[in-house]
């Protein structure tokens, strides 16, 4: 009583889209900086990936879920992806306390046309039409449910007068 079942029995994962190598089917699956800790010593010793920016592109426009980007295409992809969001901002943010879904959605398109931008809040608040209240409680709505990361900015001291913000990844 009180408590609930999986209390002490269930640990959150946050689960990243897909590799390029995942994508690719290749086996080994280390980043450059793995392979520089394991003695590599320059980029010439890492046998990454050869595809082109363009190609990098096309592969995050098909998502880095694996059924939207492995066995779907075209229209049907675009449906999942879209009821994806839909069934997030509908039900699973709504488990968190009342939202509007119409304003949230307006919310979560205008972070995804800004994703890994630094965008002024002002931008994105326009762009959904929401104040800053709502946009601070989506934010925290969207990270709890492992939709958005903010990245803090790093910089020294010389950097210290350029932009501060953090980039939103949805």
């Amino acid at each position: 009583p009180g408590r609930w079942a999986g209390t002490g029995r269930i640990l959150d994962v946050a689960l990243w889209g897909m590799s390029v190598a995942e994508r690719e089917g290749r086996g080994d699956t280390s980043t450059f900086i793995d392979r520089l800790l394991d003695g590599a010593t320059s980029a010439d010793d890492y046998e990454g990936s050869t595809l082109a920016v363009r190609e990098y592109v096309e592969i995050a426009m098909q998502s880095g879920f694996p059924t939207a980007a492995l066995r779907l295409s075209g229209l049907a992809r675009q449906a999942w992806l879209s009821s994806y969001i839909d069934q997030l901002v509908v039900r699973d943010v709504a488990e968190l306390g009342p939202r509007n879904p119409a304003l949230l959605r307006r919310y979560v398109e205008a972070l995804a046309l800004n994703s890994a931008g630094v965008v002024t809040l002002e931008t994105l608040l326009s762009a959904a039409g929401i104040n800053r209240r709502t946009a601070a409680a989506y934010d925290g709505d969207l990270q709890r449910v492992y939709l958005l990361d903010l990245v803090e900015p790093w910089f020294t001291h010389r950097l210290s007068r350029l932009v501060k913000l953090p980039k939103r990844y949805l």
